[in-house]
């Protein structure tokens, strides 16, 4: 049987039988996998969740909203109290105290995919397919509908979603607020905590020159990954990105090395610096933060760095009706949100997009509607009304911490200063009696 090859016209997955969905979910990152287990605990629909990566690709730490976590709390105890037909209510409570724990810590992004993963499999019997062959593309994407049959079509594919090019949708108002320069890397140091890191972006502002960190809670055993970010111009952000030409299977293939596909190590940064001033100083300031920890080249592993800008968009077609079914973006699809708050707005948008879902179908009148139902107009409004919201927020937030970082800088120097001479005298007093201790 022919799976769903890429770049061609055929899509099969292998679906049970009766090989019959009322939802197709693209995309199993933090949005689709929200949304899946929302409509899983909350109603009796059919759902698939299809994924072309074969495991999680994002692996970093954030910290969920109250905002975006209790929107899908608060769905669920509506739908709790008011003894909503088709509720599996052992479910639905089992994910409210999921959803509850992970308010509480900063969760890494891989982890809250695979548990929803293997809730929804587990718990709910939902098919979940992730692999290559599984990848819906612009090619395959009429028979991937035949394929599940299903009438309601979620692109949560990231900003990047095919979904959005198959229905024509463009990204609408751009704007980037700023450039972020990013220092990842794993622990394989055993004593790593012993030696406290900095926790906290004022604490990292003040003692390391980094705006921001997040480092993950984690379970024994497993490996911390920790993230840096610092705040840079555009200037410096072009500086560090150099396009070369390389060999990909055998084929010469341009690329920009520096972004998020193709990060620098810390060998090549320090090879970048022998030519390039900017290089030589990030260099120098990420060499400086592992000295000051006393982090060796054997105390971590899969070191990323990498500058990006710090953009927001949103796409111009929200909710469609496409050949016949209704296909609806969510999650970045929709629209892009930026410093931490990607997390929440995909949990908001799944609370949002499981709502309306759940009110069609209690009114729903045809298989194939000829024009885009009252629910999901709403939907799109709710959308655009949050990215306003969001982009407000980045806005401002990056302004803030722009605008804090010198001050912040000045307030160290004088502290470290202050200090200083306050020990002045105790140095004169026991000086007498230096080496006797």
């Amino acid at each position: 049987m022919t799976m769903g090859l890429k770049a061609s016209d055929q899509y099969d997955v292998k679906l049970n039988t009766p090989r019959q969905y009322d939802i197709a979910i693209v995309g199993g990152g933090l949005n689709g996998m929200a949304l899946a287990s929302a409509l899983g605990v909350l109603t009796n629909l059919r759902i698939v969740v299809v994924d072309k990566r074969p495991v999680t690709t994002r692996d970093h730490s954030i910290r969920i909203g109250y905002d975006g976590v209790d929107k899908i709390i608060d769905l669920i105890d509506r739908c709790l109290i008011q003894k909503t037909p088709n509720v599996k209510v052992k479910e639905a409570q089992g994910l409210r105290a999921q959803l509850h724990l992970w308010r509480k810590h900063n969760v890494m992004t891989s982890a809250i995919e695979n548990d929803l993963s293997k809730f929804v499999r587990e718990k709910l019997g939902m098919e979940v397919y992730r692999d290559e062959t599984y990848g819906v593309t612009e090619e395959n994407y009429d028979a991937f509908v035949a394929s599940t049959g299903a009438s309601i079509i979620i692109g949560s594919d990231g900003d990047k979603s095919v979904i959005k090019k198959v229905i024509g949708a463009k990204r609408v108002e751009e704007l980037t607020v700023g450039h972020i320069l990013e220092l990842k890397y794993k622990v394989v140091a055993k004593d790593f905590e012993a030696r406290k890191p900095i926790k906290g972006s004022i604490q990292a502002t003040i003692a390391e020159g980094w705006d921001f960190e997040t480092l993950p809670k984690k379970k024994p055993g497993e490996a911390i990954v920790v993230s840096l970010h610092k705040f840079i111009d555009l200037q410096t952000h072009l500086s560090l990105l150099d396009k070369r030409t390389i060999d990909i299977k055998g084929k010469p293939t341009e690329i920009t090395k520096g972004t998020p596909e193709h990060a620098w190590t810390m060998k090549e940064l320090e090879k970048l610096a022998q030519t390039n001033e900017t290089a030589k100083k990030i260099h120098a300031h990420i060499t400086r933060y592992f000295n000051d920890h006393h982090i060796g080249p054997e105390d971590y592993e899969k070191e990323r760095i990498v500058s990006f800008p710090l953009m927001i968009g949103r796409s111009d077609v929200i909710a469609v009706i496409y050949k016949g079914k209704i296909v609806i973006l969510s999650g970045d699809a929709s629209s892009t949100g930026v410093l931490n708050r990607g997390g929440n707005k995909a949990f908001i948008e799944a609370a949002l997009l499981c709502e309306e879902i759940m009110d069609y179908w209690k009114t729903k009148l045809a298989e194939n509607p000829k024009t885009l139902p009252a629910q999901f107009e709403r939907y799109k409004e709710k959308c655009r009304l949050l990215f306003l919201n969001e982009k407000w927020w980045a806005v401002w937030k990056n302004r803030a911490l722009v605008a804090s970082e010198f001050p912040l800088k000045v307030f160290a120097k004088s502290l470290k200063w202050t200090l200083y001479l306050f020990s002045i005298p105790f140095r004169i007093v026991l000086y007498p009696f230096r080496g006797r201790f």
